[in-house]
């Protein structure tokens, strides 16, 4: 296999604070400048490019910015849709200012009267996450946003407002993960809702205003919701180049993209987020024992079986569903046409998990070629590098702190 280390890959300086990216935050975002270095090496102006698992947007963001003839952005998570379709949608920069002061106004009126709105989240016990004050000063912004009769400019404020909601709430700060600040933490967690609503919607007005006032040419873009299980409704052969970071493994044990999401679509009315880890790759249970094509796969899975057949059963759960998806990956890309996964290799009861090259093999097997993969460091991350293993009491078992690019041609034939 043609796998090796490229320090010129690995982009530590990038800075997202110049551009959209860092409109909202998100889980395991791919970095910008890999994605526009990937696009200027591997596309042209006229190619279709795909992110089949899009988050909130990267993948979109940079196409836009390199020209690409079309975009198309594939994902569950309705919080992620709503950022990228933000991200990558034009809006005047003065009715944003104009809405900005209207909601402020509102929000002002509503807390002078002391009004409080039947809009606040009833499910999942949303007092836990917050102060009783500051759940009505949410609810009174949520309010104010409503009122927006623009759906592009609401939907700017609303992203703004999933924001404001994360960082007032009592999950502690630089986590994916919901975890409760401790109480010494949450007495004296006092968040201004307004100031840091106000704040945040001036800066991403500069922002969004300065990115789309550098495109020169206008690519389309397609955002849609969609399992990637599930057969979309595009046409065979239609897409050049697919460009994405699938999860590393099921939300439960990796990255836990619902859990992230909660608070922001709980106040956005995205009920589904609830169960959305579930509906994920690898959520859920493995029913039939028949494993993808990958040989590496197998000999993994019954090394797991003699540990723990709930967690071998967990990982089959997440190849079986991917290799589905790129059955369907496959019918979409051209022959000739390239598939471009970010990937990160984790350790499951100690055994580490080769996913480059579990679907290096399965990508092979459908008549690919593997190119090279591509090994770079992981400059920063929220996530920890190291954990205790609880079963042998042993310090420093390395996480995810490498991802792994891994190249792939379509045969002609296929």
């Amino acid at each position: 296999m043609n796998k090796f280390k490229d320090k010129s890959w690995n982009f530590e300086r990038y800075d997202t604070q110049n551009c959209v990216h860092n409109l909202h935050s998100y889980p395991a975002m791919l970095t910008p400048s890999m994605v526009k270095r990937i696009l200027n090496e591997y596309s042209k102006a006229s190619d279709i490019i795909m992110d089949p698992y899009v988050g909130s947007g990267t993948v979109i963001v940079e196409a836009m910015r390199y020209g690409n003839k079309a975009v198309y952005g594939f994902d569950l998570n309705s919080l992620a849709l709503l950022i990228a379709k933000v991200k990558s949608t034009r809006v005047r920069k003065n009715n944003l200012h104009l809405n900005l002061k209207s909601v402020l106004r509102r929000y002002k009126h509503y807390q002078s009267k002391n009004l409080v709105f039947n809009n606040i989240p009833d499910r999942t016990k949303i007092e836990y996450w917050y102060s009783k004050n500051i759940i009505k000063d949410l609810s009174r912004l949520k309010r104010a946003i409503e009122l927006i009769e623009n759906k592009n400019q609401r939907d700017f404020f609303n992203v703004i407002l999933a924001n404001v909601a994360l960082d007032a709430s009592y999950k502690r700060p630089n986590e994916f993960k919901m975890y409760r600040m401790t109480e010494k933490n949450m007495s004296l967690h006092k968040p201004d809702v307004i100031s840091l609503f106000s704040s945040k919607a001036s800066i991403n007005i500069k922002r969004i205003t300065n990115y789309f006032n550098m495109l020169s040419n206008h690519s389309e873009v397609h955002i849609k919701k969609h399992d990637s299980t599930k057969r979309t409704t595009l046409k065979d052969g239609i897409i050049d180049l697919i460009i994405s970071s699938p999860p590393y493994g099921d939300s439960s044990t990796t990255v836990a993209y619902g859990q992230f999401s909660k608070l922001g679509s709980l106040w956005l009315d995205y009920p589904e987020i609830i169960g959305l880890d579930r509906s994920l790759l690898g959520g859920k249970k493995l029913v039939e024992k028949t494993l993808p094509p990958s040989m590496i796969l197998n000999r993994l899975i019954r090394k797991l079986e003699r540990k723990d057949e709930t967690r071998a059963n967990s990982v089959g759960s997440f190849f079986n569903d991917f290799w589905v998806s790129a059955c369907e990956f496959n019918r979409v890309l051209k022959p000739g046409g390239k598939a471009i996964f970010v990937v990160g290799n984790r350790n499951v009861l100690g055994f580490p998990i080769p996913t480059d090259e579990i679907l290096s093999e399965m990508f092979t097997k459908m008549g690919y070629i593997h190119d090279k993969t591509i090994i770079r460091d992981i400059p920063s991350k929220k996530m920890p590098r190291f954990i205790r293993n609880r079963t042998t009491n042993m310090n420093k078992i390395p996480l995810m702190n490498q991802e792994y690019i891994i190249f792939l041609t379509k045969g002609r034939g296929n």
